[in-house]
C-alpha cells in the first residue's frame, strides 16, 4: 500500500502546483493562494465560486479525491468501498489509487 500513498502525495503536490498556477492565470489574489499553500483547497472556502472555471474546478475535485484516499490509508480504510465496505478490486486501484467503489457500487452509481 506504500507505493499507492507515494503516487497519491506525488499527485497531490502535482495537483496544489496545477491549482495554483490556474488561480494565478485567473488573477486570484495573494491571500487566496496562501490559504491554498497551507491548508489546501479547503483553504479555497467560499472564495472558489468567484472563479467560474471549469479547469480550476476538475483539478479541486480531482484533489479531494486524492486527499480522501490518504486520508483513508491514514485509517487502515484505503480500498474499502465507500459504498458496500468490499475490497476495492485491485485492477481499479492501479488504474486510480484514489478509487472510492467498488466496481458493482461504481456501476450502480451511473
Amino acid at each position: 500500500m506504500t507505493d499507492f500513498g507515494q503516487s497519491l502525495a506525488q499527485e497531490q503536490q502535482q495537483l496544489l502546483q496545477q491549482i495554483r498556477a490556474r488561480l494565478i492565470e485567473l488573477g486570484a489574489p495573494g491571500a487566496l493562494l496562501e490559504a491554498l499553500a497551507s491548508q489546501g483547497v479547503d483553504g479555497l472556502g467560499e472564495q472558489l465560486p468567484s472563479y467560474p472555471d471549469r479547469q480550476l474546478y476538475g483539478l479541486c475535485n480531482r484533489l479531494s479525491k486524492v486527499e480522501a484516499a490518504l486520508c483513508q490509508l491514514d485509517l487502515g480504510l484505503f480500498g474499502i468501498c465507500a459504498d458496500c465496505e468490499a475490497e476495492i478490486e485491485m485492477e481499479r486501484l492501479i488504474k486510480d489509487a484514489a478509487e472510492q467503489r467498488c466496481a458493482r457500487c461504481a456501476s450502480k452509481a451511473v
